[in-house]
């Protein structure tokens, strides 16, 4: 396998080939601490980890992503594990059911693959969000569900994954299969009574550095 080729396939292959134990788990963290090396080295400073498709999530991997964040003074990581309360209040009632289906599945079995990530989090000193979800609702998120996600939100901090975005002809050059609901999920997320229902509920709008210097 070429260098170029050693971590393609996405998620899906590197779980079989950690499963195979083809896949040495010294060269994600050298792959991983180089990528946040180039970050930095432009001038931006990471406000957390988290990875594509949720990688970090894998077995084996969540530790070097808490390493990693150690070494680099990066004081927060995204934990993927959504919380099914909040999954049923995010579903609008519109959604591709089969599409909910099988990224709610995929939610489960992020859950099972790391189930002690927060407990290693909180024992490294690195700082997550309480609650996360949006997983299912990837592509397919609507309005309503929005407004029926903040009228359900525990206390605490909660993470609503999503993809906003302008749906112009760079994208649509692109492979991804998240088009025009990238555009949909801007529109939500700017719409006026979204933010009136925010305000209504007294929800405090944060972003990772701000989860961080409240040291949860």
């Amino acid at each position: 396998m070429s260098e170029a080729d050693e971590f393609s396939g996405g998620p899906e292959t590197l779980l079989f080939r950690l499963t195979a134990k083809s896949l040495d788990t010294k060269d994600v963290e050298i792959e991983w601490g180089a990528q946040i090396e180039k970050v930095c080295a432009a001038g931006i400073r990471p406000t957390h980890l988290d990875g594509h498709k949720h990688v970090q999530m894998l077995p084996g991997l969540f530790g070097i992503a808490l390493r990693l964040a150690k070494r680099h003074g990066i004081e927060a990581v995204r934990i993927s594990h959504e919380t099914s309360s909040l999954r049923a209040a995010l579903a609008g009632g519109n959604e591709s059911k089969s599409v909910m289906l099988k990224q709610g599945v995929q939610a489960r079995g992020l859950k099972l693959l790391a189930r002690d990530a927060r407990e290693m989090a909180e024992r490294s000193g690195i700082a997550t969000a309480d609650y996360f979800c949006g997983i299912a609702q990837t592509g397919v998120l609507s309005r309503k569900g929005v407004l029926q996600l903040l009228a359900s939100l525990p206390e605490g901090t909660t993470e609503l994954m999503c993809h906003p975005g302008y749906s112009d002809a760079e994208l649509q050059n692109t492979a991804t299969r998240l088009q025009k609901s990238r555009q949909t999920e801007l529109d939500i997320l700017t719409d006026k009574e979204i933010r009136k229902s925010i305000a209504a509920l007294g929800i405090r709008l944060i972003n990772y550095q701000e989860i961080s210097a409240l040291g949860i």
